[in-house]
């Protein structure tokens, strides 16, 4: 034939692979270590947000305690200066009492009415503050159910207490953390200057199938070609930056002295640990024998008032002595309810500065951790 067509096929790939794994790598291990050791201060910051909620919440609940024993307190006391009021108003009519007594009790209602409705503030004060920090709904106050009594005590001796908050307290670990983190990132800089040794190994894999110059129709036969071909290679390699116009070596040095400030950090947190267990156990002292002495005035003031009125109605007595010892009755309510809130104060602060955990809330805080972890965006 004059004319004749042919035709031909090719069909390639080239897969490959490379593998490079540095087995010696001197600043691997440095930076591991203050990851770490960033990781366990943000442990550490964490409990120490938790436990000055904590605190908080304990604090704001006992003033509002105190807000309200001070509200019943001064009811009573105010609906007695009433009824005696009224007694003495009536006494003008048949001379049994003077309009200075009148006067004189008078003066003192109104007085001990703006001292309750002060009490009353606080105590709608104090109730917000305590909604807010335990995260109540809107236009809601937070009203402590309880009494305000004693709540608990500390036993364990002061020399014990501050060697606990010493090795316990986060904010002391925090800092000695962090310390730590720089201290191993200034180990990195300077091992930067090492050499780091590594694997190396590549493969490619060439598959070539096809026919060349075949007859249109006609079967490639013997001419189809399949060729599979495999190459690799390995070896070991290293890289070494030796000299960089001593930048890592600036950068070493910078991180041990940012390792040293922390550490005088945690010097100086060790000393405040010291004065808060210090303070709050000389508050805990002398509000044991302060919440004594105020129950004692008060029982006395309100064994005085009861005979100074029983006095005034035998009239072997005048309304300024009932003044008096009404005035004596009030201030030892506000007495009983202060020392009662230092008191409990001082047992919060003494769980708080030696890094104790109050009965039943560690449980909480590992369960607010677990749920964090399940539902990181609070939804």
């Amino acid at each position: 034939p004059l004319f004749k067509s042919q035709q031909s096929q090719s069909f390639m790939m080239l897969p490959g692979a490379s593998l490079d794994w540095n087995f010696f790598e001197p600043t691997r291990q440095p930076d591991i270590n203050a990851a770490n050791e960033l990781l366990e201060k943000q442990k550490y910051l964490f409990a120490v947000s938790a436990r000055n909620l904590i605190l908080d919440i304990q604090q704001s609940y006992y003033r509002a305690q105190r807000s309200q024993q001070l509200i019943e307190s001064f009811e009573a006391i105010y609906e007695i200066n009433k009824l005696e009021l009224e007694t003495l108003r009536a006494g003008l009519a048949d001379n049994t009492s003077t309009s200075l007594d009148v006067a004189q009790r008078q003066a003192q209602l109104f007085s001990q009415l703006e001292q309750l409705i002060g009490y009353a503030d606080d105590f709608i004060r104090d109730t917000a503050e305590l909604a807010e920090l335990i995260s109540a709904e809107a236009e809601q106050l937070a009203i402590p159910k309880d009494k305000a009594t004693l709540q608990g005590d500390w036993l364990m001796p002061l020399g014990k207490t501050i060697d606990q908050a010493i090795s316990q307290r986060e904010e002391i670990l925090a800092s000695l953390s962090a310390a730590e983190a720089a201290r191993w990132r200034g180990i990195e800089a300077i091992r930067s200057y090492l050499p780091i040794f590594g694997l190396t190994g590549n493969g490619f894999l060439e598959l070539d199938n096809g026919f060349e110059n075949v007859d249109n129709g006609s079967d490639p036969g013997d001419s189809y070609r399949r060729q599979n071909e495999w190459e690799a290679s390995a070896g070991i390699g290293f890289t070494w930056s030796i000299f960089d116009g001593g930048i890592k070596a600036a950068q070493s040095s910078s991180f041990d002295a940012l390792s040293n400030r922390f550490k005088a950090r945690a010097a100086a947190e060790e000393l405040r640990v010291i004065r808060q267990i210090e303070s709050s156990f000389s508050l805990l002292k002398t509000s044991r024998i302060g919440v004594s002495s105020a129950h004692e005035a008060y029982k006395n003031a309100n064994l005085a008032q009861q005979i100074a009125r029983a006095n005034y109605n035998a009239g072997t007595t005048g309304v300024t002595t009932i003044v008096q010892t009404m005035n004596q009755l009030a201030r030892a309510s506000a007495q009983v309810a202060e020392a009662t809130l230092n008191y409990n104060n001082a047992v919060a602060e003494l769980y708080r500065y030696s890094a104790t955990w109050p009965q039943d809330t560690k449980q909480l805080i590992q369960k607010r951790k677990t749920n964090m972890r399940l539902n990181p965006a609070g939804q």
